[in-house]
């Protein structure tokens, strides 16, 4: 009877292994923002095996997608705007996996219409620099 349950535990282990799990939007929201007006670049990961035959369906809110349109990866560029945006991929006919989807909303990186009360700044920065700015308020 040990040896049963020990032969179905493996055989569940490498089930998990060699079948492909949920997809993911790569990189994740949290671990990078991005200024509005640049090209980004998002793609679809899988944890198992990989999908093959998939068809990829990108929909996006608050930006545009530049490149890419039915492949495993695409270009985009966010709105110029002080909120989120959210990315969606559909995949269909994989050979792998059964239809699925997946969105992932990010953070934009915006000061458009946010500027403190009476500020003046000292200095002249890049649009969307990552430098400090002094403010005299």
């Amino acid at each position: 009877m040990n040896k049963f349950i020990i032969v179905a535990i493996i055989f569940l282990c490498l089930s998990k292994i060699l079948y492909a799990q949920d997809p993911t939007i790569f990189p994740s929201p949290g671990s990078i923002t991005w200024c509005p007006g640049e090209i980004n670049y998002y793609e679809v990961r899988t944890t198992g095996a990989q999908q093959t035959g998939c068809t990829y369906t990108w929909a996006i809110t608050n930006g545009a997608i530049t490149g890419g349109q039915g492949t495993f990866k695409v270009s985009v560029i966010w709105n110029d705007s002080p909120s989120t945006g959210t990315l969606k991929v559909t995949l269909t006919n994989c050979t792998e996996a059964t239809n699925t989807s997946v969105s992932e909303t990010y953070a934009i990186r915006s000061l458009a219409g946010r500027v403190p009360a009476n500020a003046i700044a000292l200095q002249q920065l890049p649009y969307c620099s990552a430098l400090p700015v002094l403010l005299i308020i």
